[in-house]
């Protein structure tokens, strides 16, 4: 019986070539797009996962509509975020975030008395201390209270040990 079905449709597609080839190559596009869309969308959910608020953090961007940098921005007005926080009382907390690249970093009376300049590439980032309110990034030592003082800093684990301070 089986055999029959194999057979019969072999005859139909020896006779309808075209159509077969349409629809097959319909098929593949659409199973295409599909799998597209799930991995980008796997990819969205699982950016943050490890957050323990994850479901209640926003984030703002902003528009430039310049036409030499149209598109969006990672970074609002400092003076938006106590605006945010005055006007909707849900908000429990805000936090503002400011990286750059390629800054050039002075740290005063290294051992033999004189400052150390070094360029980091990979970026600065300046933010609030409402920021470890807000993610909970784990620390290997210390708290988050060095970044109240201006002219303090929090180093990744990584940078820490391959810099000699």
């Amino acid at each position: 019986m089986i055999r029959n079905y194999i057979k019969m449709a072999l005859r139909n597609l020896m006779r309808n070539r075209r159509s077969f080839f349409v629809n097959m190559i319909g098929l593949v596009v659409g199973f295409s797009a599909c799998l597209g869309i799930l991995l980008v969308l796997s990819y969205e959910q699982s950016y943050d996962n490890f957050h323990a608020g994850k479901d209640r953090i926003y984030r703002l961007v902003r528009e430039d509509k310049k036409v030499e940098a149209k598109g969006y921005g990672a970074g609002i007005p400092f003076p938006m975020a106590s605006a945010i926080a005055a006007e909707y009382p849900q908000v429990e907390a805000t936090a503002q975030m400011y990286g750059e690249r390629d800054v050039q970093v002075i740290v005063p009376s290294g051992p033999d008395g004189a400052n150390r300049k070094f360029l980091e590439a990979k970026g600065v980032f300046f933010t609030t201390p409402q920021f470890f309110k807000i993610f909970n990034f784990r620390m290997k030592s210390g708290t988050t209270d060095a970044i109240r003082e201006p002219g303090t800093a929090l180093l990744t684990e990584d940078y820490a040990s391959r810099s000699q301070f």
